[in-house]
């Protein structure tokens, strides 16, 4: 069973990414030390634009955790794509030939995270 995390770019913090849990789309929590029915304790949470929120999607290279909005890189395929998820599943989108492959067949061939859409968006300009 995979992790389930997500990061987004803290609005406060310098526009670092932070990563944890989830909540209404614009605060990810670092940690949640109590949960009950009515309400929960948390460590730490940070406020976050929510256009930058991506969850993990369980594969990772190099300890490298993978998440939407990672773009990678398959040379074996001569692929430069985004990872979206779509209809249930994730999937490496290839700008240049609208295509869509699914990541368990890129992660078997060596594809490696170059960078994001949201730091790195000149990496699918040259494509």
């Amino acid at each position: 069973m995979r992790e389930i995390l997500f990061r987004g770019k803290s609005v406060e913090l310098n526009k670092n990414w932070v990563y944890g849990s989830l909540v209404d789309r614009e605060y990810i929590v670092g940690k949640m030390l109590e949960s009950h029915d009515d309400h929960c304790i948390l460590e730490c949470w940070e406020l976050v634009d929510p256009e930058t929120v991506g969850q993990y999607t369980g594969y990772e290279t190099k300890e490298k955790k993978w998440f939407k909005g990672d773009i990678l890189e398959v040379y074996a395929r001569n692929l430069i794509g985004v990872i979206e998820f779509y209809n249930g599943a994730y999937y490496a989108c290839d700008y240049r030939n609208k295509t869509r492959i699914a990541l368990h067949l890129l992660f078997e061939d060596k594809a490696e995270i170059i960078g994001n859409i949201h730091d790195n968006p000149e990496l699918l300009e040259a494509n």
